[in-house]
């Protein structure tokens, strides 16, 4: 099956995943954005300062969760609709199957990242300038959780265990790194353990891209080397390390 057709199918099961349950229940992109705008309304509260912090964790805690969220989507699936059979018995590879999911969780989250995008407009910290990076880092971060969910996801058996598991994996991943506060209030001795996660290694970046913050440069660097390292490996596990069969 070439790469045309590839595409052509995770498209489709994008569409069929994404469109159209939210044509069906707009709820479903409610609920993207119910925590990082809960947690804007308070930093908004507390602080004008953290504002600006709140939005860029805003963006990064929306694009993780669309990626763990694949978790509960591939067991679903396998385990009730049984859909992962028909795709096993398929041309269609496990990246494929993979990244048509995670397009259709994309489609979710994509209205709460346009109005992110009108927030900043009113309180910043973005300008056009930054969108290329921005861009760049919520890609290799929906990629890498996306990854992460797709492999958990497939040595869970029971979609009840799937979907607390997404929404712990998701709270401790946007709450623990410096997402929605600087990471200078972390000491600088423990500050590289920050970078371990994705999200921790794209607040770095951003917060020093908008000028919020100022790192040294070979800390962003290795933020961008810990990022782009991430990704792959995560990627690479869930592509060759995965049970795409079941025994």
């Amino acid at each position: 099956m070439n790469l045309l057709k590839q595409l052509k199918a995770s498209l489709v099961l994008g569409w069929l995943n994404g469109i159209i349950p939210i044509k069906r229940t707009p709820f479903w992109v409610i609920s993207y954005l119910m925590f990082p705008l809960s947690l804007l309304f308070l930093l908004r509260l507390y602080s004008e300062e953290l504002v600006a912090f709140a939005v860029l964790g805003g963006f990064l805690s929306i694009f993780a969760y669309t990626g763990i969220e694949v978790l509960g989507d591939v067991v679903y699936f396998k385990t009730v609709c049984k859909i992962q059979d028909m795709f096993v018995a398929s041309p269609v590879s496990p990246s494929a199957y993979l990244f048509g999911l995670a397009l259709s969780s994309l489609f979710y989250s994509f209205p709460g990242f346009l109005l992110l995008i009108l927030i900043s407009y009113f309180y910043g910290p973005l300008l056009p300038k930054h969108f290329p990076k921005l861009l760049l880092v919520l890609l290799l971060v929906w990629i890498s959780f996306t990854s992460l969910g797709f492999t958990l996801s497939t040595f869970i058996r029971e979609p009840r265990h799937a979907w607390p598991l997404v929404g712990i994996l998701s709270i401790l991943f946007s709450v623990l790194p410096p997402l929605y506060y600087p990471a200078a209030l972390i000491p600088p001795v423990i500050r590289p353990l920050s970078l371990l996660i994705p999200t921790g290694s794209g607040a770095i970046i951003l917060q020093q891209e908008t000028g919020l913050l100022h790192f040294p440069k070979g800390f962003v660097r290795l933020a961008w080397f810990s990022l782009v390292l991430q990704t792959f490996l995560l990627w690479a596990i869930a592509r060759y390390g995965s049970r795409w069969r079941e025994n």
